[in-house]
């Protein structure tokens, strides 16, 4: 064998030890990594706040746990809320907060719903509803020395849509007809046209008549109203009618005169509180 074959033979030699372990060190690192715990995510909870008549906040709670040695630096959260298949919302939040090293810690996501946004897009979904709703996540970040990282999340919950109750005044019952003491019992009836019970924890209203405003006052005693019933408050009010004149309370007495209430509402829901503002006439 000459001396320039025995060199050829030597270089092979060396690129075939070399290859075998560097895919053994490829297949080493592989399975390493493989063996490693992952890094977990879930939404933990789905809460809703600041509840009113034009939006509603939906909080996304995310629970991020780290195994690793190293921190989980500049998450970047996708998120999109769906209904009936519908995304009505989506968007994109990052978080510089980083996963500290082998621990735990919950992202809170505050997402404000727009309800003409909602009602737009799902236009089966009608005020008064309550909608069942999907809530999708994506975490990705790129954690240092090991890569990209990527985790989905999904969760279930519901959302009302509020509609205001319909409140009408069905009579007024007069007693004494006075300058110096009127006194009235107003029967108001109260209808909750939501898919939820209204629970009454204040009614502040002022009652006026013939456009002038003669009574306000607040009623404080809780009341519950359940999905789709009246119910009738009877409301005793009494007032000194000297400014409103003789006119005025002979339109009372010959039942001419026109009355009208209007005030808010402010209700507990299973959803959280709500305040409903309220107009009627009579």
């Amino acid at each position: 064998m000459t001396h320039h074959l025995q060199n050829h033979f030597a270089i092979m030699a060396s690129i075939l030890i070399l290859c075998m372990l560097t895919l053994t060190g490829c297949q080493t690192m592989q399975d390493l990594l493989q063996a490693m715990p992952k890094p977990t995510a879930e939404i933990q909870s789905l809460s809703l706040g600041n509840i009113n008549l034009k939006n509603s906040t939906v909080n996304i709670a995310i629970k991020v746990n780290n195994p690793y040695s190293v921190s989980i630096p500049n998450l970047n959260l996708d998120y999109a809320l769906k209904t009936q298949g519908i995304d009505f919302i989506s968007g994109m939040v990052s978080s510089d907060t980083a996963i500290q090293a082998r621990q735990s810690s919950t992202i809170n996501i505050p997402v404000k719903v727009s309800y003409a946004s909602l009602l737009k897009l799902a236009q089966t979904v009608r005020p008064g509803q309550v909608i069942a709703y999907d809530a999708h996540v994506k975490l990705s970040t790129h954690v240092p020395g090991v890569g990209p990282l990527s985790l989905p999340m999904h969760k279930q919950g519901q959302l009302p849509v509020p509609m205001i109750p319909k409140v009408t005044i069905s009579q007024v019952d007069w007693g004494n007809i006075s300058l110096t003491n009127t006194n009235a019992v107003i029967h108001l009836n109260v209808t909750n046209l939501n898919a939820f019970t209204v629970g009454m924890k204040q009614l502040d209203y002022n009652f006026s008549i013939g456009g002038q405003s003669v009574f306000n006052s607040k009623i404080t005693t809780p009341r519950q109203f359940e999905t789709n019933k009246m119910q009738t408050l009877q409301i005793p009010i009494s007032f000194k009618a000297t400014r409103l004149g003789f006119g005025i309370l002979n339109m009372i007495r010959n039942k001419k005169a026109s009355y009208s209430m209007s005030g808010k509402l402010d209700a507990q829901t299973p959803y959280g509180p709500i305040t409903f503002p309220f107009s009627s006439h009579h």
